[in-house]
């Protein structure tokens, strides 16, 4: 049973890393730096040093979860826990026939304030995150 776990978590990633690939792939055309373009991968080396899932992402330290049982406390303490200082925590989750939601921390403005708040959204939103991130890190290259 924990090798069908296994394989079903690396779907999930493959999954993850294609969705993330295609955002960046786009970004990196239209601003003409495809040849500084890096693929986004699995981290092989997390089984054995731990870290997130996902390298390639630039600053987004993406770990990936598709599981049945939901455990967004445990995979979010996670997710921060294995963050690099100067990253992102990111945590894209689903479970089988559901679209991957996405918590990270997010900023809200209270009048002349900048409030920092974890937050949950749907893919489509953090694409959209994703997107300006791959654009601001695109044009510093």
């Amino acid at each position: 049973m924990a090798s069908k776990s296994k394989s079903k978590g690396m779907r999930g990633e493959y999954e993850a890393a294609a969705i993330l690939q295609t955002v960046k792939d786009e970004v990196a055309e239209a601003l003409g730096k495809v040849h500084l373009s890096t693929r986004i991968v699995r981290n092989l080396e997390q089984t054995r040093s731990g870290g997130f899932d996902l390298t390639g992402t630039f600053n987004h330290a993406v770990e990936v979860k598709f599981q049945e049982q939901f455990n967004l406390a445990g995979w979010w303490h996670q997710a921060v826990t294995q963050c690099p200082e100067g990253m992102i925590p990111i945590l894209m989750y689903r479970k089988a026939g559901v679209k991957f939601r996405v918590r990270m921390f997010t900023y809200a403005l209270v009048g002349s304030r900048r409030v920092k708040v974890l937050s949950d959204m749907d893919l489509a939103s953090y694409l959209v995150i994703f997107r300006l991130h791959c654009e601001d890190e695109f044009k510093k290259l």
